[in-house]
């Protein structure tokens, strides 16, 4: 498994996650099964504890232990807890097949294959640079992906890039990212206080009155239908983090010890952090902020939390922080001192990240190591996100870049 920050004295202080307490949010093949859930919950558990040593090795072997509970609870379910219903779409109400805009605006949906060995990472470009201006992009297990820039929309289906139409009422040029709900539904925000939900059929849901003094760089979607939003304050220099919830007034907190928030994550003891600039790192539990310190003051671009309960945080210069459950911060070693914009965990589960002048990079025993890239790639990478295969890098000048295993 992933190396952890505790050392082996230490103990989890808040409850593990559980998926017979989360029974709501299962798939149908699970549903009321609950003695596969117990194994489950116990295969879980020995792979969060705080001890490296009562672990799993490795995640194959975390893997074997759990895929056979997974299959003989399928086959336990039936045809009919894994046959959608007889109407001819799927889970977004799309058909499964159907090549129409409708069906390019259905969620790009996660990685769904076992941990795989990327040992020997190879990096290709699959599209060039100056194919478009991106922004913020959703990365999809099956190696599509969401995105949009000022220009517009679009879609990557593997091997090329479409466009797609504006959400009435949403001004591509106002956005600043997109991100995916619990339930299988696309939000975008950005500038003048822009948060909106989209629907498969690309139309836009305001999630809250509007807010044009504020910008929001970065979001979270919690289970509960909550969204928290992070970034700043246009009219006097904070930072900013807004709770909006369906018929509730939002609750905004501002954050003066920084000039802007730009992302926020969800660790799995559910502490909520967010990041941004002057080094800033704040624990969100609103209505109260609290302040993590740490000894420098470099720009935080990103956050993603990590397997062993605590989160990686990348920024400028080649800044790269481990927060342990604890939320104690350490500096690690980075083969890198360009700008870091994007982490996130792989499918072989470790975190990766991707940054300035083609940078992109795998966590390795507490060490950020540069993954060799073409140096024809100059790109500024914004976005990295894990696919069955491997791991999809994109850029800011529309350049994609895919790391699998070597053969």
């Amino acid at each position: 498994m992933c190396s952890s920050d505790l050392s082996s004295g230490e103990s989890w202080t808040a409850s593990r996650p559980s998926l017979a307490r989360d029974a709501v949010q299962l798939s149908p093949e699970l549903l009321g099964q609950n003695a596969f859930l117990q194994d489950l919950d116990r295969e879980l558990e020995r792979a969060l504890q705080a001890d490296p040593e009562r672990r799993h090795p490795t995640v194959r072997e975390f893997w074997n232990r759990i895929e056979p509970i997974l299959k003989a609870a399928v086959a336990k379910a039936g045809p009919a807890a894994r046959t959608p219903p007889s109407t001819g779409v799927g889970p977004s109400g799309l058909a499964p097949n159907a090549r129409t805009d409708v069906n390019r605006w259905s969620v790009i949906g996660f990685s769904t294959r076992p941990p795989i060995e990327l040992s020997r990472p190879v990096a290709r470009v699959l599209a060039p640079a100056g194919t478009r201006t991106l922004r913020s992009a959703l990365v999809g297990g099956d190696g599509t992906m969401m995105a949009v820039g000022p220009a517009g929309f679009g879609r990557w289906d593997g091997a090329s890039w479409s466009d797609l139409p504006a959400p009435p009422g949403v001004e591509p040029r106002a956005v600043r990212g997109i991100t995916r709900t619990h339930d299988s539904q696309i939000v975008v925000f950005g500038d003048r206080g822009l948060a909106s939900i989209l629907t498969p059929q690309g139309m836009a849901e305001p999630l809250g009155s509007p807010m044009p003094d504020l910008c929001f760089h970065g979001a979270l979607c919690d289970p509960s239908g909550v969204v928290t939003l992070v970034g700043e304050r246009l009219s006097r220099e904070a930072g900013v983090v807004v709770q909006l919830a369906r018929g509730e007034p939002p609750r905004i907190r501002f954050v003066e010890w920084t000039p802007r928030l730009r992302a926020i994550a969800l660790l799995a003891s559910g502490v909520v952090i967010a990041c941004g600039d002057a080094g800033a790192l704040v624990r969100v539990a609103l209505p109260e902020l609290t302040p993590i310190p740490w000894e420098c003051t470099g720009h935080l671009h990103a956050i993603a939390p990590r397997p062993d309960g605590g989160a990686s945080i990348v920024g400028s210069g080649g800044h790269a922080l481990s927060l342990s459950q604890q939320l104690s911060v350490q500096l690690e070693a980075v083969q890198t001192t360009r700008d870091l914009f994007a982490v996130d965990l792989g499918v072989d589960g470790a975190m990766w990240c991707a940054g300035a002048a083609g940078r992109v990079m795998r966590r390795v025993r507490g060490v950020w190591e540069r993954i060799p890239v073409d140096a024809s790639v100059t790109s500024r990478f914004t976005e990295i996100g894990p696919t069955n295969d491997g791991v999809l890098v994109v850029g800011d000048d529309g350049l994609v870049l895919e790391v699998r295993q070597a053969g």
